[in-house]
């Protein structure tokens, strides 16, 4: 069977990058919104009491987070619509995984987790930011931060980076390992904003 359509190379970065731009622009918009709410409630407020109440306020960031992935979402979505031919699911190259495939990888995640982890002590780091404890605290409803750290971020980012991007790329002539190269430092550079 012929392969469904996809954008080409070029398309594809400017789409993901779009994508991308909107994401953070969402939430920051969240953000924005909420240091708004507050200075309109106490006008008094100085900036470093006001960046300190939304810096790593847990509630605002699980809602930044859901509202910027349903959109998001919806937007990868509506690229691979466009492209005359192609379905999500081809697309997006979701298939159904074996049991004993999702298990040997739970495994050697753990084990990953684990080496990390004591890797990250013997440094003399912490394990876990002060980000997430702070923002842990913050959370007000935990459920949702959870939804929107453990589901929410996790979708949309393998939707898009593991889906939308790497297909893009894999399918042009740079071919697959540029794909995972490009798209394991694209994701990298997003989170090493935790590591402070």
């Amino acid at each position: 069977a012929p392969l469904e359509p996809r954008w080409g190379l070029a398309g594809t970065l400017v789409l993901g990058t779009i994508i991308l731009v909107v994401y953070f622009v969402l939430q920051v918009a969240v953000l924005f919104g909420f240091a708004a709410l507050a200075v309109k409630r106490s006008p008094s407020l100085d900036p470093v009491t006001l960046e300190r109440m939304i810096d790593s306020n847990g509630f605002i960031v699980a809602l930044s987070v859901l509202l910027s992935t349903v959109v998001c979402l919806g937007l990868v979505f509506l690229a691979v619509k466009i492209r005359k031919g192609s379905t999500i699911q081809d697309y997006l190259a979701v298939r159904p995984v074996r049991g004993l495939t999702v298990a040997k990888w739970l495994g050697i995640t753990l084990v990953f987790a684990l080496g990390s982890d004591c890797l990250t002590r013997f440094l003399g780091r912490p394990v876990v930011p002060e980000f997430m404890f702070k923002t842990y605290r913050t959370a007000y409803f935990v459920p949702l931060l959870w939804i929107a750290f453990a589901a929410a971020a996790p979708i949309f980012e393998e939707t898009l980076f593991r889906g939308f991007i790497f297909e893009g790329i894999d399918r042009s002539r740079l071919g697959s390992v540029p794909a995972i190269i490009i798209t394991s430092f694209v994701w990298t550079m997003i989170y090493i904003q935790y590591d402070s």
